[in-house]
């Protein structure tokens, strides 16, 4: 099956979003860069599982107007994306509540009409993107790969952690991290675990409860100490946080469980060849690189589409409650067990 993000559409986004393709090309650096935002955008919806808020009728009328429109449509026919025409059931943006929100959406981008505060309260409350015509032609960063490399034992500071902050700083309600070594040495957790969590975690309060799932695999026999450090860390740096806003569970697998070490969230992927325990006293300790990546919206990176649903799948496949067992049935010397919540909108 072919791996798409779903993606929330307002037509009068569409329509304003159609009208700003530039009409005239010149060199001017201004217009080119808008230029190649409006294709990114197109590309990105051009492969999406695309919902708009008008239905059906509505849809084949606008057509007759409207060329953009109708390559959207003939890439649905072609298998390239999914179009659906919502109607009154589309979630409307301004509407959406704790209460009525879905999972499906959490996970979703959304282009509205919204002006620019609209858009960021929308962030803030349920850590999604939102989109109004201005921002997408300041989008150009989320359609870039960013990487750092990093050498051992470079003590520079602009490559800690912290100073990837506004690099990977961005709307964020869900996360997951596989890593076997994350949660296996004390003195590193608070300078790599937590400074990680400090970027991606947002620090005020959302309308939803935030979900994060740790697969790791040595925890030096510690897993019930690891949670509650972890909860408390978190906790303890956001005012006005309960543990009713923080989901966590921390997933002990066997070594062989998962290979690679990420990072993923509902809109980011984070890579590092290293693993996620890389600074000891403001160094690193190993060559290697960390790459930073927004799935299904770089076409350059279609590979990442489908390597960001096959570890969501895996992940999944292994935190199913039928096949694992909590650590309080069990105890900790089983080689699998879960600790927590059991609960992440990214896995279902």
């Amino acid at each position: 099956m072919v791996a798409r993000k779903i993606v929330y559409c307002e037509y009068e986004f569409w329509k304003r979003f159609s009208e700003y393709f530039p009409k005239v090309i010149a060199p001017d650096e201004s217009l080119i860069k808008k230029m190649q935002c409006w294709i990114n955008i197109y590309d990105f919806i051009c492969k999406s599982d695309l919902h708009f808020d008008i239905n059906f009728l509505q849809l084949k009328d606008n057509m007759a107007e409207d060329d953009s429109l109708r390559i959207l449509w003939k890439k649905h026919t072609g298998g390239y994306c999914k179009l659906s025409c919502d109607g009154d059931d589309f979630p409307e943006l301004n509407k959406l509540s704790k209460e009525s929100i879905s999972d499906s959406c959490l996970k979703s981008v959304y282009f509205t009409c919204l002006d620019s505060v609209g858009c960021k309260n929308i962030a803030e409350k349920f850590g999604i993107m939102a989109f109004n015509t201005d921002s997408t032609m300041n989008a150009d960063f989320l359609f870039k790969d960013n990487g750092v490399a990093i050498k051992k034992n470079n003590i520079d500071k602009k490559y800690s952690w912290k100073n990837l902050e506004n690099v990977i700083e961005h709307p964020c309600n869900s996360l997951i991290i596989v890593d076997n070594y994350i949660l296996a040495d004390t003195k590193k957790i608070d300078e790599n675990l937590m400074r990680i969590l400090d970027i991606l975690i947002p620090k005020k309060k959302m309308d939803i409860p935030f979900h994060l799932s740790i697969f790791t695999y040595d925890m030096k026999n510690q897993a019930k100490n690891r949670f509650d450090d972890l909860k408390k860390g978190i906790l303890i740096k956001r005012n006005g946080w309960t543990e009713h806003d923080l989901k966590i569970t921390i997933y002990k697998c066997e070594k062989n469980g998962f290979h690679d070490r990420a990072i993923v969230t509902n809109n980011m992927w984070i890579g590092c060849g290293g693993g996620f325990d890389l600074f000891s006293g403001n160094k690193s300790c190993k060559t290697t690189t960390i790459s930073i990546c927004y799935p299904f919206l770089q076409n350059t990176l279609n590979w990442l589409d489908e390597a960001y649903t096959n570890l969501l799948e895996e992940a999944e496949r292994f935190a199913n409650k039928n096949d694992l067992k909590s650590i309080d049935e069990i105890g900790e010397e089983f080689p699998k067990f879960y600790i927590g919540d059991c609960v992440n909108r990214l896995i279902g």
